[in-house]
């Protein structure tokens, strides 16, 4: 009975150390994203597009090396076609001359596992690796005249909730940084992250198949306040 009650010891005590050294961060940032799309047709030739991106990264500690971060982040997707031609692009025609601009609107919720590099220094650089869901919440094709400066001729939303689109994707991510100590209680944070979806915007009830997967180079600045 005795020894039934010092193992119940040793076990709450172990738990109750997990939990006071596992460490919580909190990370809001914002930063820009490049992002261009894979389509399976010569008919076109995309190009990317750069948006700002914001976010807030929560991250848990597993133990003095490895860490599990998940959160939520706001930014747009898309390309760019510049045609000379008259063409249909998504169904909308484009008139002679005109550049195209496809923007998507996501809300992403990564999970990702992260790896510190450093060895008891100040500065700590980490690698990052995992997966997670974005949703499109909504997008627009917007056709431009260009003379001296840009100039729009027309704006169409997508309907993102008819069979054509899928608007939930699966996603990877790739990432390097570095965490700056500033503060008693936190460290600044610069991120180069590579991201690509593995599901297709565009159905397969397209009447092409289209294809659309995203692929994106971002860059993020970030405060991480531990918690």
């Amino acid at each position: 009975m005795k020894k039934m009650k010092k193992i119940q010891a040793t076990l709450s005590l172990l738990a109750t150390a997990s939990v006071v050294t596992a460490q919580v961060s909190a990370t809001p940032f914002v930063g820009i994203h490049h992002s261009n799309t894979e389509v399976h047709t010569t008919i076109i030739d995309p190009t990317g597009i750069t948006n700002p991106v914001i976010g807030i990264n929560i991250e848990l500690s597993l133990d003095d090396k490895l860490s599990l971060r998940s959160g939520l982040r706001s930014l747009k997707k898309g390309f760019q076609v510049a045609q000379s031609i008259d063409m249909e692009l998504l169904g909308i025609a484009l008139p002679f001359g005109a550049k195209a601009i496809t923007e998507i609107s996501y809300l992403e919720v990564p999970l990702v596992g992260t790896y510190d590099l450093s060895h008891n220094g100040k500065i700590r650089p980490y690698l990052g690796l995992g997966t997670g869901l974005a949703y499109a919440t909504s997008g627009t094709l917007d056709t431009k005249a260009s003379a001296i400066f840009d100039f729009n001729v027309s704006s169409t939303s997508l309907d993102l909730g008819s069979h054509n689109y899928n608007r939930i994707q699966a996603m990877g991510y790739a990432l390097a940084g570095v965490g700056i100590p500033y503060g008693k209680y936190g460290q600044w944070t610069i991120e180069v992250e590579h991201s690509r979806s593995f599901t297709d915007l565009i159905s397969e009830d397209f009447i092409i198949d289209a294809g659309g997967k995203h692929t994106g180079l971002g860059v993020h600045l970030g405060y991480s306040l531990f918690l």
